[in-house]
């Protein structure tokens, strides 16, 4: 039996919301490891190579603003002038770079840690998470108390499947922010994965107080729920979530009200009627985002778990109709086969 993972729509960095840690893969750029350490000669030549790349100007510059620290600065610099297709966010990273490189401490500057940071949030959204770590655990050794490090670097080791590293960086997120509900959100996510779902939902039960409209949480509490056998818990929290997700997305389709409602006479009492436009913008809004048609499976999953097949089966025609065009998403025609 196949449990859908919960997908979060990702607003802020990642976020991808959630996604089964492993779908990510990398586009072939070598280890950033390579390029991180203090080898200036194998910087020198990493910062070149990446910029000779469609996709390295960002990681270029990270290469290279590691040798602001030492003497080769100038060498740095007259490479950097020789550098002439760029991409209009690679020309104002390097315009910030170089009229600042003359202003980078020797030892681990400000300017080159934050460059770094922005270098690693973009390998996020690129979904490169492996090349994105290394940045984020050297920013972390000179800013340790720095919340936001410890959970992207919590992110990225979930993505690449370091589920134990992954935990290690979240817990310590969470100890230095513990009011930050993507933070109690992620640590449930990956102590879910790692099986202590007992944890797990404790920090999902967190977020939900913190943010009552974080339904990813609602659905990683069912999940762990689910994945426990407690299949009676798990239903009530993705009917939760489902409930949300739908009150979410109608009160803003019903902002619009004179295409969403008309006022009528009924009965001699004025009543607002609703129109098919209201209907059809609901249910496309539903469809643009897959955690609705997740939720709607993992209900069938828990009704199937309890015996009631034909409210099952229900769960798994209505999540089928709600998967987004171009989601790869089978659990539900699959379910729906199982029990025909």
């Amino acid at each position: 039996m196949r449990i859908g993972a919960v997908v979060q729509d990702r607003l802020s960095i990642v976020h991808a919301d959630e996604v089964e840690a492993g779908w990510v893969g990398s586009d072939g750029c070598s280890n950033p490891l390579e390029w991180i350490g203090f080898n200036h000669a194998a910087l020198l030549r990493r910062g070149e190579e990446l910029f000779s790349t469609t996709h390295g100007t960002a990681h270029g510059v990270v290469a290279l603003t590691g040798i602001a620290r030492s003497d080769e600065a100038e060498v740095v610099s007259n490479m950097l002038s020789r550098v002439k297709r760029l991409s209009s966010r690679g020309k104002a990273i390097l315009s910030e770079f170089v009229g600042n490189i003359d202003r980078f401490p020797r030892r681990s500057g400000r300017a080159n840690l934050r460059d770094q940071r922005d270098a690693g949030i973009e390998l996020m959204q690129q979904q490169r998470f492996a090349e994105a770590l290394p940045l984020f655990l050297r920013i972390i050794e000179n800013e340790p108390d720095d919340w936001s490090l410890h959970y992207m670097a919590g992110q990225c080791y979930r993505f690449v499947g370091d589920i134990s590293g992954a935990v290690k960086c979240l817990r310590t997120a969470a100890s230095l922010n513990p009011s930050e509900p993507q933070v109690r959100l992620a640590m449930g996510t990956a102590l879910k994965l790692a099986k202590e779902h007992g944890e797990a939902i404790e920090h999902f039960k967190r977020a939900v107080e913190l943010d009552p409209t974080l339904f990813a949480a609602f659905s990683g509490i069912g999940d762990a729920y689910l994945e426990r056998g407690q299949c009676d818990e798990a239903l009530e929290w993705f009917a939760k979530a489902a409930e949300g997700i739908v009150d979410g997305v109608t009160e803003e389709v019903y902002r619009d009200k004179e295409r969403c409602f008309m006022e009528k006479c009924i009965d001699g009492k004025k009543t607002l009627v609703l129109l098919p436009y209201a209907v059809e913008k609901t249910h496309e809004a539903l469809r643009s985002n897959p955690a609705y048609a997740i939720v709607k499976n993992n209900m069938g999953v828990c009704l199937m778990g309890l015996g009631e097949l034909d409210s099952a089966r229900d769960q798994f025609r209505e999540s089928v109709e709600f998967i987004p065009d171009g989601f790869d998403y089978p659990d539900p025609a699959m379910h729906l086969e199982d029990i025909g």
